[in-house]
């Protein structure tokens, strides 16, 4: 007997069930019956610890069974109380176009309403059953109001916005105002390049723009950069305190902490207005005003959150991230209100903060890439698991696994093109050359003028002054060379210590791992002996200190380590193929003992851990998952 035979015993699951109750009652008992197993061990089958014995089948039937009727009726209790409570979110689909474009879900926001209550309450219980009890429903209907809250926030008024549309004023005034035909509320600080780059004018040798851009910036190829900040009507109260990341609540301009919290949530029409914050300030700040919300609707005055800040540390009330080390409201470190532990992705609840991580080499590869890791809200559990973070559609696992490869195999393609080429050579004129595409070349670019076949270099370290987008014109400085067809535009190298490496804007390595006289590679494919390197942290160190872990990393993930001298502190480098060899029935295609063939590297989903930077060394607990989540006393 197993849990599965708990779901085909007619006492608990009755024949009569029908949707929604069927599949709520199967979702409650399968992860009453897990917590049951973690509770008294003595239920697990010896040689499935997590599954039931014939004697723990036996007896967690018997206590499930007596349990559920009092979940059922604290169920139904609490929706009875959502259900009419005009605190919650306006679900007006007019009201969330306004925010965003995406649907939940059930699709029908009322119909999610009355499933996110149902789960949340479902899951709560699993946990801890005495929740169910009507001395403790209030404390029941706490916890599903903050959840609830969070959810819905993150659904209606932090999700993706398809249906953007900046006006050419946002364009033509640079100084603001941005109107984009929506009222949002949080924002990332970055706008697209695409449309505000002729406004900004950067600087060619710092990026910055123009007044009155001079707030903004250009890095990497997709967007202009701007400051962090909490939107105009709370600006003074929430202020940048060691780093710009880190915005601390700073008393004096708002009556209390409650209303600086409160008053983050205004929407606007102009994005220069809106709070310009990262994945994680917004989640943190849908974790206190769900917490501010629960106390405010029942009653509870304004300054009881002042109150709780005396004697803590300074910053206690801030916005940051939530999963690093310190002491604050709403971080992992601080159990006031909030609870932080792994727990099963099986049992995750609506509410919980999750971060979902990327490759381990795809924050090497990037410059100013979006998607390093992604901080997230479970927005639903039952019938599936779904996550949203700050301006995302709602993903399934799969699904958000995809787009974080999606965007490292991107950022590949473009160290791919930093080795191989920007742009080839099509024309020649004085100081100028015709190229194919200008897609990858900008304005302040340096790059050198190269045979990719046997590496010599015409004009090196050349400033690109101007391009041509409609005739593919590139213009650069420097003594004029004869540039034939066929020739690259490519960034710059430098040999140094006899390594040869290229920089990308200061943020990203790419170094020549074997020198061509030691290649393993015919020439035209000596391109395969280019890597992205990056100096390791000490969690790399340890990966390269421990052989079992460090051959996993190779072949699941793709990275090796290996001591490196030079690297200050942790001795250790990490090193990423951009090419692999072409394989012909399972081994490399050769020629005059030469690896003759080669290919793009491609990433697959399957190398990410999604849950950690890298897979746990013990498989039993890949499936775990760092959560914050709200706590009720």
């Amino acid at each position: 007997m197993t849990i599965a035979a708990l779901l085909r015993n007619r006492s608990i699951v009755a024949k009569t069930l029908k949707q929604p109750e069927l599949g709520y009652t199967r979702y409650f008992v399968v992860r009453r019956a897990r917590r049951l197993i973690e509770l008294n061990p003595a239920l697990a089958d010896p040689r499935r610890k997590s599954d039931l014995s014939d004697a723990g089948t036996v007896t967690a039937a018997g206590l499930i069974a007596a349990e559920l009727p009092r979940v059922r009726a604290a169920r139904d209790e609490i929706w009875r109380r959502a259900r009419t409570d005009p605190e919650h979110l306006s679900l007006a689909m007019a009201t969330i176009r306004e925010r965003v474009s995406t649907r939940p879900p059930a699709n029908d926001p009322r119909l999610m309403r009355r499933r996110l209550v149902a789960t949340i309450v479902y899951a709560a219980a699993a946990q801890d059953v005495t929740l169910a009890d009507p001395a403790n429903i209030e404390r029941l209907h706490r916890l599903t109001d903050r959840r609830l809250r969070t959810t819905e926030r993150m659904l209606y008024d932090v999700g993706r916005a398809d249906h953007r549309r900046f006006t050419a004023q946002a364009r033509t005034q640079p100084g603001g105002p941005w109107p984009d035909g929506l009222e949002r509320i949080f924002e990332y600080p970055r706008v697209p390049q695409s449309l505000f780059l002729a406004a900004c004018h950067p600087d060619a040798t710092t990026g910055r723009c123009a007044a009155p851009m001079n707030e903004w910036y250009m890095r990497g190829s997709e967007h202009l950069h701007g400051p962090i900040r909490t939107n105009i009507g709370t600006r003074a109260a929430w202020r940048a305190a060691g780093s710009s990341y880190n915005l601390y609540y700073t008393d004096g301009h708002l009556p209390d902490v409650e209303t600086a919290i409160e008053a983050l949530f205004t929407p606007s029409a102009d994005y220069l207005q809106r709070n310009l914050i990262f994945c994680d300030h917004v989640i943190h700040a849908l974790h206190l005003e769900a917490l501010v919300f629960s106390r405010r609707k029942r009653g509870v005055a304004p300054g009881w959150l002042g109150a709780d800040r005396a004697g803590k540390p300074a910053g206690w009330i801030r916005l940051y991230a939530p999963f690093v080390d310190g002491r604050f409201l709403g971080g992992v470190k601080e159990p006031a209100y909030f609870e932080s532990s792994p727990v099963r992705e099986a049992d995750l609840q609506p509410g919980d903060h999750v971060i979902v991580y990327n490759h381990p080499a795809y924050q090497h590869a990037t410059v100013a890439g979006v998607w390093r890791l992604e901080n997230a809200i479970v927005v639903q559990s039952h019938p599936s698991l779904r996550m949203q973070g700050h301006g995302s559609r709602v993903y399934d696992k799969p699904g958000m696994w995809r787009t974080m490869i999606g965007l490292f195999n991107r950022e590949l393609t473009r160290r791919r093109a930093d080795v191989d080429g920007l742009a080839v050579v099509r024309g020649d004129r004085p100081n100028r050359v015709e190229v194919d595409s200008v897609a990858r070349l900008r304005v302040g670019m340096r790059v050198e003028i190269a045979d990719r076949r046997t590496d010599v270099v015409l004009a090196a370290d050349r400033r690109i002054t101007a391009i041509d987008h409609a005739g593919r014109l590139v213009t650069y400085d420097g003594a004029d060379v004869a540039a034939t067809p066929g020739l690259v535009l490519r960034r710059p190298r430098a040999t140094a210590g006899g390594v040869t490496s290229i920089d990308v804007e200061g943020w990203v390595t790419l170094r020549r791992r074997t020198p061509p006289a030691a290649s393993a590679y015919a020439p035209r494919h000596r391109r395969a002996d280019w890597y992205l390197t990056w100096a390791g942290d000490e969690e790399e160190k340890a990966i390269r200190l421990d052989p079992a872990r460090r051959d996993f990393v190779r072949v699941h993930q793709l990275v090796e380590y290996e001591e490196d001298p030079t690297v200050s502190g942790t001795s250790t480098r990490g090193w990423f193929p951009l090419w692999v060899p072409a394989l012909n029935k399972k081994r490399p295609v050769r020629k005059n003992g030469l690896i003759a063939a080669t290919e793009p590297l491609i990433v697959k989903p399957a190398t990410i851990a999604g849950w950690t930077w890298f897979f746990d060394p013990k498989p039993e607990n890949r499936d775990l998952v760092p959560v914050l989540r709200p706590r009720e006393l």
